[in-house]
């Protein structure tokens, strides 16, 4: 049997090898306090189905973590109530993407477990078959093919507003410093470059399919600027200007996680 060969910059990249990324010089991040605190954008997917393929990558760093609690969703593309496409945290998997119509008809890609404190890049990659064959989730670096179906394929649904770390009862307390959308399903040599270059720039290949691209690098003001041209620009709520409490709830961020003023 011939084993696939993973290549990046012409490298072979060895199974199970330890892949390196860059460090992180530039760019900046929100933090959000867990409260009430969330950015809203606009209707990513007018109107989406189930069959066209899509990705995203997120890079975060938890503050605190329950998994139990089910509540923490750093990303969500939502009609209403729980329908939609979101992040969510799970008791085995920590964070899962979902493809959710109701209780009784989701399919979910897993990601790998994650620790408190620890800057993370994730991707996900929907190929567009409910089978979920060929989805997969990237956790720094590190593949996952693993997911979960339940009751009958999900239905179509027109999205409404995507939405950063909402969740319906409680909010994600998290940094997050990059999150990229993509209409297409990322290769394995694409997710490889986001994770070592941590999301803040895209694979050439993939350029033309990004449809939103937020880096934060606005560092003030209650606008989360999207770089891709598509206009999904972000509206941040519950950062309110002109306050002068340093990083003490909900805030601005340079790499680091530091504060840099208090929105």
């Amino acid at each position: 049997m011939t084993k696939s060969i993973l290549r990046y910059n012409n490298s072979i990249i060895k199974p199970n090898s330890k892949i390196i990324r860059q460090n992180w010089s530039y760019g900046g991040g929100l933090k959000f306090d867990g409260v009430n605190d969330y950015v809203t954008f606009g209707n990513i997917f007018n109107s989406f189905n189930f069959n066209t393929p899509f990705s995203f990558t997120i890079t975060l760093k938890l503050i605190t973590f329950n998994a139990l609690t089910y509540t923490y969703r750093p990303f969500n593309i939502n009609s209403t109530g729980d329908s939609g496409i979101y992040l969510r945290s799970t008791t085995a998997y920590n964070f899962s993407l979902f493809l959710y119509t109701n209780a009784s008809k989701y399919r979910a890609i897993n990601g790998k477990l994650l620790t408190i404190d620890t800057l993370y890049t994730l991707t996900y990659v929907y190929n567009g078959d409910l089978s979920m064959v060929g989805s997969f989730a990237y956790t720094n670096g590190i593949k996952n093919t693993s997911f979960l179906i339940v009751g009958s394929p999900p239905t179509t649904f027109t999205s409404g507003q995507a939405m950063l770390c909402p969740n319906v009862n409680k909010y994600s307390n998290m940094y997050i410093f990059d999150l990229k959308v993509f209409n297409k399903a990322l290769t394995d040599a694409e997710c490889i470059e986001l994770y070592i270059k941590q999301g803040q720039i895209i694979p050439s290949s993939a350029i033309s399919n990004c449809v939103a691209d937020w880096r934060f690098e606005d560092k003030s003001g209650t606008v989360l600027t999207d770089r891709s041209g598509s206009g999904f620009n972000g509206t941040l709520v519950n950062y309110a200007a002109g306050t002068t409490d340093l990083g003490a709830t909900n805030s601005w961020v340079d790499y680091a996680g530091d504060p840099l003023t208090q929105y």
